[in-house]
């Protein structure tokens, strides 16, 4: 229920295609948004299989954050207005994109800045070779390629 509000925002009609969204593309990324969001200050590295979202899911509906929700809506009103046309990003990088801007605001970090690497980012997804390595392939949903590609977003956030 937490989360019903968010799958439908604005900024995943720009991400998402029809048939994304009709596959629930954007209720898949939503919990992965939580699941880093509620990471804390955890060691482990977070896993976005199937079996490990399960597990999120029915932790936490009894432990909704609606304070984490409401940034979290913040940070997808951030995106949205920043991007008048469709947004360029795979379904691995949405919500690693939405948890920079989330950590952005979060931590009073500069948004134009943020919004500004995004954009390239975007635009050098495809020779982003240190970035994509995370990306490709089998197992993308493992602890150490969501990993990176955290890493890689929470590098960028903390020069901002």
């Amino acid at each position: 229920d937490a989360i019903s509000g968010l799958v439908s925002h604005p900024f995943f009609e720009k991400t998402f295609s029809p048939t994304q969204l009709k596959n629930s593309t954007d209720l898949l990324v939503m919990i992965e948004l939580l699941m880093l969001t509620e990471k804390g200050g955890e060691q482990a590295p977070v896993s976005f299989r199937k079996a490990d979202r399960q597990k999120f899911i029915a932790s936490y509906n009894d432990k909704v954050n609606e304070d984490t929700v409401n940034r979290i809506r913040q940070a997808l009103d951030r995106l949205d207005g920043a991007f008048e046309d469709s947004v360029r990003l795979k379904q691995t990088s949405v919500p690693m994109a939405c948890y920079g801007m989330y950590r952005v605001l979060n931590e009073n970090r500069n948004a134009e800045r943020y919004l500004e690497w995004l954009r390239e980012f975007i635009d050098s997804y495809d020779s982003n070779e240190e970035y994509i390595r995370f990306c490709n392939g089998a197992g993308t949903s493992s602890a150490d390629m969501v990993k990176g590609r955290l890493d890689y977003f929470d590098n960028a956030v903390n020069q901002m």
